[in-house]
């Protein structure tokens, strides 16, 4: 669910950019993002 959601929003606002966002907080809180992709 949460990735159907977030793909086409990146489509919109540019590739990468949501990725970049969803990186950084999970680099704050401590996990890593390539476990959800």
């Amino acid at each position: 669910m949460f990735r159907c959601f977030m793909r086409p929003l990146e489509k919109s606002l540019g590739e990468g950019w949501t990725y970049g966002i969803l990186k950084n907080l999970g680099n704050r809180f401590g996990f890593k993002l390539h476990k959800f992709s």
